[in-house]
């Protein structure tokens, strides 16, 4: 416990700073995936500030994610449909600001129900499950898809 609690205190540090940052973000993701099948995982907190949180995964087109978080995108999302290694996630802050972070699918990765949504802070819930490769994190609460 102690060291998920260095963990999310180091995350919070280094995101309110600075905006999202890779490593804090793999770091909590990785701790999560390490500890096993069935451990939760909680982006809330990562970006104080945020009011919404989107997953895009692998190979996601510039229009799918445009549905989901309107005409302004962030640089990371248009290479990401011709992209297998990375998921990016999408913070809005509470002034409309978008803020995204690219993260390893070796460190953190979803499963494609979870990818598409728009998640409030606090359903931002994961929890970690093995699949055939490697674990992966699945959402804990069903939360509609983009439109």
């Amino acid at each position: 416990m102690r060291a998920r609690g260095k963990v999310w205190a180091a995350t919070t540090l280094l995101l309110s700073a600075c905006g999202p940052s890779t490593r804090p973000i793999e770091e909590l993701l990785d701790a999560a995936k390490q500890k096993g099948p069935g451990t939760r995982v909680s982006l809330a907190g990562v970006l104080p500030g945020a009011t919404r949180i989107f997953i895009f995964g692998p190979y996601t087109d510039l229009a799918q994610a445009r549905r989901c978080i309107g005409p302004s995108t962030p640089d990371l999302l248009r290479d990401l449909e011709s992209r297998d290694d990375v998921n990016v996630l999408v913070f809005r802050l509470s002034d409309g600001r978008l803020k995204s972070v690219a993260i390893s699918r070796a460190v953190g990765d979803f499963v494609p129900d979870a990818i598409g949504r728009s998640y409030a802070p606090q359903e931002a819930e994961f929890v970690v499950r093995r699949s055939a490769e490697w674990s992966v994190l699945a959402p804990v609460r069903d939360v509609p898809t983009c439109t």
